[in-house]
């Protein structure tokens, strides 16, 4: 279980409860992180890529 925030103001943001959830067959799955610093000045980007039977494939940062 996931929790996704809004990008909104923090008094107007929502909090959504999300499931991941299988790739159908013969395809792929790719979850994707980022993360922003405005005092750092600094950006960060994860991703991790699965097949349809939840088998790592490939991940970059």
């Amino acid at each position: 279980m996931q929790q996704v925030i809004t990008g909104q103001p923090q008094s107007m943001q929502h909090v959504t409860d999300v499931m991941w959830k299988k790739s159908s067959l013969g395809s792929f799955k790719c979850n994707i992180h980022a993360s922003f610093s405005s005092h750092l000045n600094f950006v960060d980007i994860g991703m991790c890529i699965r097949d349809d039977s939840e088998d790592f494939v490939l991940a970059k940062t």
